[in-house]
């Protein structure tokens, strides 16, 4: 009689081993629990010391110290007061020059600021005078001028100056001493340069004629630097500027026009 084989469901289950630690863990465990035990000690008796991986006892080092580093203090700068006084400039002669038609005129003038008058009630025609340093083209007018501007600003003094017209004319250079002191309002007809010896804020200022206005403003306070362009139109003008005092004005325009400081 041949044996029936048993179903997968019906197989006795296999008995479980059972399973037993290895002889030499248990004594290596209590090693290490002696080791961890004895270096809690000796780390509590000396904490300059402390055991390595090897078991061996090592001195702790010392972290070097640093010195605290001091509190903060923003760096302080020197308040400089605005002026209140017109700086003494070197004062030198006006130079006077006289041609009529085209020339070429040689300065010699100190370094620093320097202004021009030049008068040519007769011209017909282009009225150019150019000049290299600060202001390239100095006058630039059809027919007749009279007028005074400002050649450089406490920068490259001009060393020459070329006149191109046709008519006599007259040509005035010199310092501050073309330059009118104004208290009040400062008034003219043509291009001109005015110094406002107080201390102000701001101007009141007024045009009327036609072609391109213009009013640059160098504030004394700041050493002279380049003037600053404040008005810049075409034909009549009325409005407010900024204009802190004292400070040197120079006014471009061919009619009546009006600076009032205020």
């Amino acid at each position: 009689m041949t044996q029936q084989p048993i179903p997968p469901d019906r197989e006795p289950p296999v008995p479980l081993r059972s399973r037993t630690a290895p002889g030499w863990l248990l004594p290596v465990i209590g090693l290490a629990w002696v080791l961890l035990a004895v270096g809690v000690a000796v780390v509590q008796s000396n904490p300059a010391t402390y055991l390595d991986l090897f078991g061996v006892r090592r001195p702790v080092q010392a972290r070097p110290t640093v010195d605290p580093l001091p509190p903060y203090a923003p760096p302080t700068t020197a308040s400089r007061a605005p002026r209140t006084t017109v700086p003494a400039l070197p004062t030198v002669p006006p130079s006077v020059y006289t041609g009529t038609g085209n020339a070429v005129i040689t300065l010699d003038r100190p370094r620093g600021f320097a202004a021009v008058r030049f008068e040519c009630p007769e011209c017909a025609g282009h009225t150019l005078v150019r000049s290299e340093g600060f202001d390239t083209l100095v006058v630039n007018r059809i027919g007749p001028y009279v007028g005074t501007r400002r050649l450089t600003a406490m920068g490259r003094p001009a060393t020459k100056l070329t006149v191109e017209v046709t008519g006599s004319w007259t040509m005035t250079v010199g310092g501050m001493d073309l330059v009118p002191t104004v208290d009040a309002a400062a008034t003219g007809a043509d291009d001109g340069v005015f110094l406002v010896a107080r201390p102000t804020r701001t101007a009141r200022v007024s045009f009327q004629g036609r072609g391109n206005f213009a009013v640059w403003v160098m504030e004394l306070d700041r050493d002279y630097q380049a003037p600053d362009l404040r008005v810049n139109d075409i034909g009549d003008y009325a409005g407010g500027i900024a204009l802190e005092g004292p400070a040197l004005v120079q006014v471009q325009g061919e009619g009546d026009w009006s600076v009032t400081p205020a």
